[in-house]
């Protein structure tokens, strides 16, 4: 027969799994904008929620809308050998279920934007190659621009080539981090980063953020553009479901507790724009 101290310990295991089932929850995916049809491959990258990385090259040609990018990006996305869970929603973008994270990767002048409901996580932008000071398509402003957004909120960099202080990569990042952080609160300043040495300014999201979003582009046709925005749980669920799983069942046995709390714990929000 089970010592009483053993029957105890085992339902305290079945309560914290019972607890563990209800608090855990994954990311349902994210959503890609399309702005308008550029000429050319852009390349994403979709990292799902056990750990597949699938990257998608999609052909564009000017002659589609943006819904109709759209349709191609999903079907794409939808098709062998990807084979992603990829939707056209009713307002014309394109919903990836599953996913914790998107990347994109073009030289085409592409201005798509990226949403997830939530933080935690981070968005990243890229700018790659050399500053030829000539615009795609053979006409119009170079371009370069960068965009985060958080709780309704976004920062904004929009800068022409003709107004760069450096010409150089270092000096358009730079100057693209500068915009960006002369709009965050100095309390703030640490969930923005720049590294000169791959190029890429990050922002982190806080897990109160909601409504996150990342979108860059360039028109100058020596610069490669990557964007990333990555909404995966912190930490990883399984360590989450571990550690809460054994947290609770050692409290539960050793207080002798009858049930789990379910009220939820209000966070402190933090003030992101001055």
């Amino acid at each position: 027969m089970s010592s009483p101290s053993y029957v105890g310990f085992l339902r305290s295991i079945f309560v914290a799994l019972l607890c563990v089932g209800i608090t855990v929850q994954a990311h349902a995916g994210d959503t890609l904008v399309p702005g308008a049809p550029k000429p050319g491959t852009v390349t994403y990258t979709v990292t799902l929620s056990n750990g597949t990385v699938v990257k998608v090259p999609v052909t564009i040609t000017t002659e589609k809308t943006p819904e109709e990018k759209a349709d191609t990006i999903a079907s794409t996305m939808q098709g062998a050998p990807y084979n992603l869970s990829a939707s056209v929603t009713s307002a014309g973008n394109v919903s990836i279920g599953g996913a914790t994270s998107i990347t994109s990767n073009n030289a085409t002048g592409e201005a798509d934007a990226f949403l997830a409901l939530g933080g935690p996580g981070f968005g990243s932008v890229n700018y790659a190659g050399f500053l030829a000071d000539s615009p795609i398509g053979g006409s119009g402003p170079v371009e370069y621009f960068a965009q985060f957004g958080f709780d309704g909120t976004t920062i904004t960099s929009d800068i022409l080539y003709s107004s760069l202080t450096t010409p150089t990569i270092d000096g358009l990042m730079t100057q693209t981090y500068d915009n960006l952080l002369s709009q965050l609160a100095p309390s703030l300043d640490g969930d923005l980063t720049l590294n000169l040495s791959t190029d890429t300014i990050t922002l982190d999201f806080l897990p109160t953020d909601t409504n996150i979003s990342v979108e860059a582009f360039s028109s100058d046709t020596g610069i490669d553009v990557t964007q990333t925005l990555a909404s995966t749980p912190e930490p990883p669920s399984y360590l989450l479901l571990g550690t809460a799983f054994l947290s609770m069942a050692l409290v539960g046995y050793r207080q002798g507790s009858r049930g789990c709390n379910l009220n939820p714990i209000r966070a402190n929000s933090e003030e992101r724009i001055p």
